[in-house]
């Protein structure tokens, strides 16, 4: 979800998705946030030097039981990205991944970079990338390959009202 409140906060939907994924409680100490982070990431970072550094990083989580980063600002972006594109990579070797994201028209710089890269991708590996933006300017108009674009217009009341119905039958829709 993108919001024009984090227009200015890097990889916001990705920092937010990994602590839902994570099962942060607000009143969890950096310590238990870590242990979850840990157990979330599982073997999908193995291997990756830095990996649980840049992601405790990320979420602002304390680095210190980690070997120290040496990458420069500019480098430690670009890492980051990599290992955030390579766990949904591990991710879409499991099960086919669907990502879909909401008003992508506040995308902050970051995040749009990593669903370039993300959707450069998706022709080899078993993985949708889904956003909902309004009409306007776009940072995706240059998608290699090209990205297919299906314009909705709004719903009318009877659709709006059968949309609330559906969402409000808990499991019955799927």
């Amino acid at each position: 979800q993108c919001s024009p409140y984090h227009l200015n906060s890097p990889l916001h939907p990705f920092i937010q998705h990994l602590e839902i994924t994570a099962g942060f409680a607000r009143d969890d100490t950096p310590q238990a946030r870590l242990a979850k982070l840990d157990a979330a990431l599982g073997d999908e970072v193995a291997g990756e030097e830095h990996a649980r550094a840049l992601f405790a990083s990320l979420l602002s989580l304390p680095t210190d039981r980690f070997a120290p980063v040496p990458y420069s600002p500019r480098k430690l972006k670009e890492k980051t990205l990599e290992a955030l594109s390579r766990r949904i990579t591990a991710l879409s070797s499991r099960l086919p991944v669907l990502m879909v994201v909401e008003d992508a028209h506040w995308i902050d710089e970051a995040s749009a970079e990593l669903l370039t890269v993300i959707a450069a991708r998706s022709t080899t590996r078993p993985w949708v990338v889904c956003l909902s933006r309004r009409p306007g300017p776009s940072p995706f108009t240059d998608l290699d390959p090209p990205a297919p674009l299906v314009q909705l217009g709004p719903l009318d009341a009877s659709a709006a009202s059968e949309l609330v119905r559906l969402a409000g039958a808990g499991d019955e829709v799927i």
